[in-house]
Formats: structure tokens, sequence, C-alpha cells
């Protein structure tokens, strides 16, 4: 749950939905 608040907060821009999953994916592979 920190991770995707951590992703909202830094990423409300056009490429959003891209770096979303990328750090989603970063997230919970660490």
């Amino acid at each position: 749950m920190f991770c995707f608040s951590y992703v909202i907060v830094l990423n409300c821009d056009r490429n959003f939905v891209y770096d979303l999953f990328v750090k989603l994916d970063a997230c919970f592979s660490s």
C-alpha cells in the first residue's frame, strides 16, 4: 500500500500509467 501511494504522489503527469506499472513492478520485485 505504501508503494502504491508513493507512485501516485510522484507521478501525476502524462507518463502516469507507464511510471505506475514500472514502479509497482520494481516495488513488488524488491
